[in-house]
């Protein structure tokens, strides 16, 4: 029966938010439902930090949604600040 609304929304999604040249590359190693999850990330950079390390770091899904609701972008953000005097 084909595609589903919601899926080719997602997919056209997918196709916006990631450069080809990114994408190309994570196909390969991340599932659909990794890329259902970092799409619900509205900031490209936190998205492209999370996928990186998902692929690199092969995250299950679950992995994935533990690290991004334990906020692992902005604490590593934060430790890479300068400290202030």
């Amino acid at each position: 029966s084909g595609f589903g609304e919601r899926s080719l929304a997602r997919m056209v999604k997918l196709y916006e938010l990631f450069p080809e040249e990114i994408l190309t590359s994570l196909v390969s190693k991340l599932s659909w439902t990794h890329f259902v999850q970092l799409l619900l990330i509205k900031d490209p950079l936190q998205r492209e930090f999370y996928a990186t390390l998902c692929a690199n770091e092969h995250w299950s899904v679950r992995t994935l949604k533990d690290r991004i609701n334990s906020m692992l972008f902005e604490r590593t953000a934060l430790s890479k600040l300068p400290e202030l005097t």
